[in-house]
């Protein structure tokens, strides 16, 4: 029998791409943010493919107070959250 097993990853993104990652949301974005989205979530379908799984979710603490760093998707410093993504897979 199989039993259901999460991978998790923690990346660090820029406050303002939360509603398209969270809910895809791309109103407000510009053509160059949206470009950048759409790198992450390569990567994302590239941890994906490793981890061979269809199916992943973004987690992030409620209440969380945004922090000047580097963005993961962006490559700049922004006010930051820390996102959690798991990817369910089989074992």
């Amino acid at each position: 029998m199989n039993k259901l097993q999460f991978e998790e990853y923690d990346f660090t993104v820029s406050e303002y791409y939360l509603p398209y990652l969270i809910n895809g949301d791309s109103d407000d974005l510009e053509d160059r943010d949206l470009e950048l989205l759409y790198k992450f979530e390569k990567r994302l379908l590239d941890l994906m493919t490793r981890e061979k799984t269809m199916h992943y979710h973004i987690a992030l603490e409620n209440d969380v107070d945004p922090y000047f760093t580097k963005c993961d998707v962006c490559g700049l410093k922004s006010d930051c959250v820390d996102i959690t993504v798991n990817f369910k897979t089989s074992v």
